[in-house]
């Protein structure tokens, strides 16, 4: 949820400059104000509120400070109102801050001063400040027909949930969820956030299977009660969730890549493989080498290993590496595909950390297919590494045995 308090100020000046807002709770109000306002300062109002409408907020507030020189500091709330809101503009914070405080403590049902305060702390990142300020404000709002009550609720919650402490932020949340025919999506999201935070995500799966039940279509919400389900690793329901959610609209990358893992999860990996074949032909360049190395490794433990070595030479297109036709060649010597994998690793010239252990296979290979001859050679070329030397001799010397006994 993105708040830009700068916009929202601008928005809350102007009205105040204009002397638009109604009557608040207890007798106060902005009309009332400016009735107590001496002829004087009533003239500096007028002549800062022009400056402040031709965008010359510098010259508005050089005119404010020397009227509150005047007369040693003390101006009418109203003006100081109007001081916190063009040091806001002019992205005095500080400043901005100490006026609208000002103007609270001799105002305390002043709404749009809280209102601007809790947004000067937003800017500040003083985010309990600015929770306290906006309850302040939501709860006077709840005594008048301001319309600003949902607004304030959620910026407030959003507060609280900057400053991590989800447990204040819940109720207001909620109340925008769970008591508005109309409900706004963000605060869904937000109070979701809250639930998981605190480690309650039962409770925004009941939220939010709530929610399903009267907006059965919202591929949003269907989006949200996955995630919930991947928290609570209720794997099986977080699939379906997404499964509609494809239905609803189309899957993202990301999306797709989740239902794989769940699939693999569940133990039904050839699943999990369509679905990242289908995003390739969809969107080739979002699958990364990772992505291609999944794939190989979904199909071979569904046992379908020519599909298997079908992802790994693409791979091996789209990223040459002696790697990869280490693990070619691996996959045919386990297939018992001796002919195939000793040509693999027959080739294979250089292979960094494990230089020699390719030829060691290939003699492996030979040997398994019955060319004892070769697999003689390619020991003897492994014998040229200390790592695989023993063990090569060891294998030639048994080799040698073999051949001679077929000799005599």
């Amino acid at each position: 949820m993105i708040i830009k308090p700068k916009n929202i100020a601008a928005a809350l000046m102007l009205a105040a400059l204009l002397l638009a807002a109604p009557a608040l709770g207890g007798g106060w109000s902005w009309s009332a104000c400016q009735r107590r306002l001496s002829p004087a300062a009533q003239r500096v109002l007028m002549q800062a509120q022009e400056l402040a409408v031709k965008k010359k907020e510098q010259e508005a507030l050089a005119v404010l400070e020397a009227f509150s020189r005047d007369r040693s500091g003390s101006v009418p709330a109203l003006l100081e109102f109007m001081v916190g809101n063009l040091q806001f503009s002019l992205d005095r914070c500080q400043a901005a801050a100490a006026s609208y405080q000002r103007v609270v403590q001799r105002l305390p049902e002043c709404l749009p001063a809280r209102e601007n305060l809790g947004m000067v702390f937003l800017s500040l990142q003083q985010y309990r400040p600015a929770g306290e300020q906006f309850a302040a404000a939501a709860a006077l709002a709840r005594k008048t027909d301001s319309g600003r009550l949902d607004t304030l609720l959620k910026y407030a919650g959003t507060a609280w949930l900057l400053a991590a402490d989800y447990e204040r932020a819940l109720p207001y949340f909620r109340e925008l969820v769970e008591q508005r025919q109309n409900v706004d999506r963000e605060a869904v999201r937000a109070l979701v956030r809250a639930y998981v935070e605190l480690r309650r995500p039962k409770e925004a799966e009941k939220m939010l299977v709530r929610l399903l039940d009267r907006f059965p279509d919202d591929a949003g919400y269907w989006r949200l009660l996955a995630r919930v389900r991947l928290r609570r690793e209720a794997y099986k329901s977080a699939l379906a969730a997404y499964k509609i959610l494809a239905v609803l609209e189309s899957a993202g990358a990301e999306e797709m890549k989740m239902m794989a893992r769940l699939y693999r999860l569940l133990g039904v990996p050839a699943a999990a493989g369509r679905i990242m074949e289908d995003l390739y032909r969809q969107q080739p360049e979002v699958l990364k080498a990772a992505d291609l190395d999944l794939m190989v490794s979904l199909y071979l433990e569904a046992g379908e290993t020519d599909r298997a070595l079908a992802w790994l030479r693409r791979k091996q297109h789209r990223q040459p590496s002696p790697r990869n036709l280490l693990r070619e060649g691996e996959i045919l010597f386990r297939s018992a595909r001796y002919r195939e994998a000793f040509k693999i690793f027959n080739r294979l010239t250089s292979l960094p950390e494990k230089q020699g252990y390719q030829f060691l296979l290939a003699g492996y290979c030979a040997w398994y297919a019955g060319d004892l001859p070769a697999a003689r050679s390619a020991f003897n070329r492994a014998c040229r590494y200390e790592k695989y030397r023993d063990r090569s001799l060891s294998l030639i010397a048994a080799l040698e045995k073999i051949m001679g006994q077929g000799r005599s």
